[in-house]
């Protein structure tokens, strides 16, 4: 009688708060969402029997079905329009709120945001947002199959490339052991051979020195004697010539000391030659001994020029002597 009497007050209440959210334009999801509460009440003293609920619903309210469905989700949705702890001001309508329950989370925020703002934004709006979200999920799935798609295949024909080319590997390893193995096989024999050879000539080697060994040796110190022999010639005839050389160039070097001498004493000589034609010549002719008229103011200077002339010429003289050179004998009068 008491659940009966209870079932009863809650169906008075819900066709109340009912009213109320159709009657309250600005506030009239916060009675909705009461509704749902009072409805989700009687559905759970019900045994949460949803033909039970529905006969009960249809007998005791004015309330269609799926609009009760709709108030208990919303309360389970916005448990904060139970409190009292929302803004009246940035409320939905009641059908906003409804066709929200089931949007994506960037709808809500948008249709949220804008009536925070306070834009009017339409049922009919709202579901078009939920329809392009649906649409952005559905592309983006079909991406992500395309992808991983893609990425099953890459992988598959990966695997298969990656396949085929270790079996190639495989052949090609097998392959090339069976040519290093027969190659290895071969080179063997071959040194085999080779050590056979190399024995043999050794044996006949040893035979042939045993047997020469003493002409051998006779041989070889006779040829040893005649080339250190030629050797020790040939380094005394280096010897004397670089001795030779040493001493060319010192001739050398002397002859070019003695050339530079003479060549300065010629150029004194001449110009010393050359300034007693000018200064004489001319001045004085000649007396009857057809010598130079010389006068005695100057006989003395004459005299000193002409034995610095002898001096020179002497000098010069003992050079060309000591060089093998033809002279000239400049005599002085």
């Amino acid at each position: 009688m008491s659940n009966e009497l209870s079932l009863n007050t809650l169906a008075v209440e819900i066709d109340s708060l009912h009213d109320q959210a159709n009657y309250h334009a600005g506030t009239a999801v916060v009675y909705a969402a009461k509704c749902g509460q009072k409805l989700n009440e009687a559905k759970e003293q019900l045994g949460n029997d949803k033909a039970k609920f529905t006969e009960w619903l249809g007998f005791n309210s004015k309330v269609k079905i799926r609009q009760a469905y709709n108030y208990i989700n919303l309360s389970k949705a916005h448990p904060k329009l139970l409190s009292g702890a929302v803004q009246l001001t940035a409320l939905p309508s009641v059908q906003q709120a409804i066709e929200l329950l089931n949007a994506p989370e960037e709808v809500k925020e948008q249709v949220n945001n804008s009536l925070a703002e306070g834009e009017k934004v339409s049922v009919a709006e709202i579901n078009q947002l939920k329809r392009d979200a649906k649409e952005k999920e559905a592309l983006i799935q079909k991406i992500r199959k395309q992808r991983d798609d893609w990425k099953a295949n890459g992988k598959t024909q990966i695997d298969n490339l990656s396949k085929r080319i270790a079996e190639a590997d495989a052949e090609k390893a097998k392959a090339i052991n069976v040519a290093i193995r027969a190659e290895r096989e071969n080179t063997q024999e071959q040194i085999e051979a080779h050590k056979r050879a190399v024995n043999l000539a050794k044996v006949d080697m040893d035979k042939l020195k045993l047997k020469h060994k003493k002409s051998i040796d006779d041989e070889v110190k006779a040829n040893l004697g005649r080339m250190q022999i030629e050797i020790d010639q040939k380094q005394y005839k280096i010897d004397e010539a670089q001795k030779r050389i040493d001493e060319l160039a010192q001739q050398e070097s002397e002859l070019n000391v003695r050339v530079g001498a003479i060549a300065r004493h010629n150029k004194a000589l001449e110009e010393v030659k050359s300034g007693i034609e000018k200064a004489f010549v001319p001045i004085h002719g000649l007396n009857e001994d057809n010598d130079f008229d010389v006068p005695s103011d100057i006989s003395a200077e004459w005299r000193k020029v002409s034995d610095t002339v002898n001096s020179m010429a002497d000098t010069i003289f003992d050079l060309c002597k000591k060089m093998d050179t033809p002279t000239v004998k400049i005599v002085n009068d």
